[in-house]
């Protein structure tokens, strides 16, 4: 057997192409190399600390994939952080050794490690790991998609982006909060036959809080086990 008469046979009935290249896909083929053209296969990123921002820039639409899906999967233990959260009862601040600072706004203080406590005069201060504080049990962090667009009116007009929610439903907001440990999906959706290009971010962590203080909490995401609130 000729293996490749056959392969090209093959192409030829079912419409398949051996070119990988997206920006080639003629729009009657089958897009077979294409990536998170679907919700159910989508391309996967692994975030396990925060905060932390994705940046995507590249296009969908016409001789391409005309919706393109990212899922996210959360799994932030905590230990390790990219920058201080507040915490009830404490007021953040960064000390310079080295008094590089010329702002009117800054105090000068000195820092003594084995002063005692409660001295005349003096405030203590914490000055623990950097890691998630802890508020409770119930706490999400948030979730912020940003469409930086490309200043041309005529392709943005014709481009979504969308949150979605773990169970495939679209998040009605560009907000959302999702706990610690789960996942959600970032949809990019062509709505002309045309080659658009996107520039997104999507920001994961800015703000860590328990559900108390979410005073929307239609922001928070829905799920099999949270249908509402």
């Amino acid at each position: 057997m000729n293996v490749t008469a056959e392969i090209l046979k093959h192409d030829q009935v079912y419409s398949a192409s051996d070119n990988t290249n997206p920006d080639r896909y003629a729009s009657g083929k089958v897009l077979n190399y294409a990536s998170g053209a679907s919700i159910v296969k989508p391309n996967v990123e692994e975030i396990s600390v925060v905060p932390y921002t994705l940046q995507y820039e590249d296009a969908v639409g016409l001789f391409g994939v005309e919706n393109y899906f990212i899922r996210i999967n959360l799994n932030v233990v905590g230990d390790i952080v990219l920058a201080e959260y507040m915490e009830a009862g404490y007021n953040a601040a960064t000390i310079d050794l080295f008094n590089t600072s010329v702002s009117s706004s800054y105090s000068l203080a000195a820092k003594d490690d084995d002063a005692p406590e409660n001295d005349i005069d003096w405030n203590s201060a914490a000055t623990p790991a950097i890691t998630l504080p802890d508020i409770g049990t119930e706490t999400y962090l948030s979730v912020e998609l940003i469409n930086e667009k490309t200043e041309n009116i005529y392709n943005d007009a014709h481009l979504d982006v969308r949150l979605y929610t773990s169970n495939h439903e679209e998040h009605p907001y560009d907000l959302m909060f999702i706990k610690p440990k789960d996942y959600f999906f970032v949809g990019i959706h062509a709505r002309n036959t045309r080659r658009l290009p996107y520039k997104i971010q999507v920001k994961i962590g800015e703000d860590y809080t328990p559900l108390a203080s979410i005073t929307n909490q239609s922001y928070i995401m829905k799920s099999d086990d949270r249908p509402s609130y």
